[in-house]
């Protein structure tokens, strides 16, 4: 049985599986067979953009993927356009600087996607208690009017749980 990674993301390319790494947005899943990509209206930036880093990291070309992420950052430092440079790097499992780009933003712009990005980034790099305190402000921000509110909260809130040993599996 694989163990699953959740990255939250609100970009356009939201569900890309990389090396074991599974991002997804709302209402999207992917299994460990499958690459799926799929839209989100919220905050997606430059769909050009979007569509030429897409491509890049489903060829593994994180160099390319970066330097596209990067330069699309550069012309417009948008949080659409840091977000992606944050799944860039996750992809490429450059955890600490997913981390430095979400912690240099304006913190008032973080949103349930970018908490559970410092979450799994955390997670990654063994700080199991900033995990869980990600997981959880993540689940606290999930927007009340997406359907899967109740059921993504629930997800992170356990995931926190698991993490600081307060939940044990059956």
């Amino acid at each position: 049985m694989s163990k699953k990674l959740i990255i939250v993301s609100s970009l356009v390319f939201v569900a890309l599986t990389i090396g074991g790494v599974y991002v997804w947005s709302r209402l999207v899943t992917v299994d460990s067979n499958n690459t799926t990509a799929s839209s989100s209206s919220d905050q997606t930036g430059d769909p050009v953009l979007n569509s030429q880093v897409l491509q890049s990291l489903q060829s593994k070309d994180f160099k390319d993927a970066r330097t596209l992420a990067e330069t699309g950052f550069d012309k417009e430092p948008s949080m659409a356009n840091r977000r992606l440079r944050v799944n860039v790097e996750i992809a490429d499992s450059n955890y600490q600087k997913a981390i430095d780009l979400l912690l240099g933003a304006d913190q008032s712009k973080l949103n349930s996607d970018d908490y559970g990005n410092l979450g799994v980034c955390y997670e990654k790099l063994g700080d199991k208690t900033k995990a869980a305190e990600a997981y959880r402000k993540s689940a606290e921000l999930w927007p009340l009017d997406d359907p899967m509110h109740d059921a993504e909260g629930g997800y992170l809130r356990n995931v926190a749980n698991s993490l600081e040993g307060k939940y044990v599996e059956n």
